[in-house]
């Protein structure tokens, strides 16, 4: 998270973040006692703002990863779909639990590894041959990988390999999406089933899952899930919320907003914005038929400041466009009178 204070306020930036009670005790007292508002304006990660799911937390998600391992065959060799940043925790965990150390291809994975290389390289090899454990690629290539890897094992008699897929997305997909082409679930077409062809996952989080292809799926988030962005807004009790992700997939979450908050603050104590992204006008046309949040009659302010173009970081840049913060507000949810 980044805390900015002076004389244009005092902002929060959660970035990508899951916002625990231990995150936020990290910040300063008074910016969570929930006396007063400290915080003019908080930049917030809806990802999975309107997932109603409850979520296990990291640590007990990783008990589950480990747990499926425990469950298997030690001759087995271990596939762990974690090639992005922030699934370290995991790979720290399994690595120090079981006591060998985790490869990764230089060549398949070579981004993610000089990534990972700065922040957690006592636990990786690039000797495959040295240990069982291996971190593979998620979407697209999963599947097929997983398949043909244990119908080989089959043909051979040897230990079935042991595919295991930390996310959330495929617990939280039925909720957020509606029939195919979306591209984020990271199972193919195929595997969606049901009279619309959409795979509706009633599996409890609580445990890991194995689907049609073999994969192990354990739902590890590290975005914060509706229940969590609610209670960390109620200790936050800022003046007001812009949600950091695209429009299409928040603004259910800031309408419901209204609901639990009245209980412990003033009503129309936010005014709740939405990132506006620039996209493609097939994609637009798309998002009009799921969009529940229409543009307000009364727009605040008709001015987009768009962010300067930086070269790309160490850790990666987004997948979206260059962002343009644009003002405007969610129906039915108004900021006390005279603010913008």
């Amino acid at each position: 998270m980044l805390l900015f204070e002076g004389s244009f306020g005092t902002l929060l930036h959660t970035g990508d973040c899951r916002l625990t009670i231990e995150c936020l005790n990290q910040l300063p007292r008074q910016f969570i006692s929930g006396s007063g508002r400290a915080l003019d304006c908080v930049y917030l990660d809806c990802t999975f703002g309107n997932v109603t799911m409850v979520m296990p937390s990291i640590e007990e998600a990783i008990e589950q990863v480990k747990r499926c391992i425990w469950n298997h065959s030690s001759e087995a060799r271990v596939y762990l779909a974690c090639d992005m940043l922030g699934q370290e925790t995991l790979l720290e965990a399994v690595a120090n639990s079981f006591g060998q150390k985790i490869f990764i291809n230089k060549d398949g994975l070579s981004r993610y590894l000089a990534d990972l290389e700065v922040v957690a390289s006592d636990f990786l090899t690039s000797d495959s041959e040295s240990t069982r454990f291996e971190i593979c690629e998620g979407f697209p290539k999963l599947y097929k990988r997983a398949m043909d890897a244990i119908k080989q094992a089959k043909n051979d008699g040897s230990a079935q390999p042991l595919f295991i897929r930390p996310s959330a997305q495929w617990y939280s997909y039925e909720q957020r999406l509606e029939g195919d082409g979306s591209g984020v679930i990271s199972g193919p077409p195929s595997f969606r089933f049901g009279g619309s062809r959409r795979r509706s996952v009633t599996s409890s989080s609580t445990q890991a899952v194995r689907d049609g292809y073999g994969v192990w799926h354990v739902c590890y988030s590290m975005h914060s899930s509706r229940g969590e962005l609610e209670r960390a807004l109620k200790l936050l009790n800022p003046k007001e919320v812009i949600s950091t992700t695209p429009r299409a997939g928040v603004c259910d979450f800031l309408t419901h907003l209204r609901d639990p908050l009245p209980s412990s603050m003033p009503e129309g104590a936010f005014i709740l914005k939405a990132v506006d992204y620039p996209v493609s006008e097939d994609r637009e046309l798309k998002r009009a038929t799921t969009d529940h949040c229409s543009i307000p009659s009364k727009v605040i302010n008709n001015n987009a400041v768009e962010s300067p173009k930086r070269s790309t970081p160490l850790f990666g840049s987004a997948q979206f466009p260059t962002l343009r913060f644009a003002a405007k507000t969610c129906p039915g949810i108004r900021g006390p009178k005279g603010s913008l």
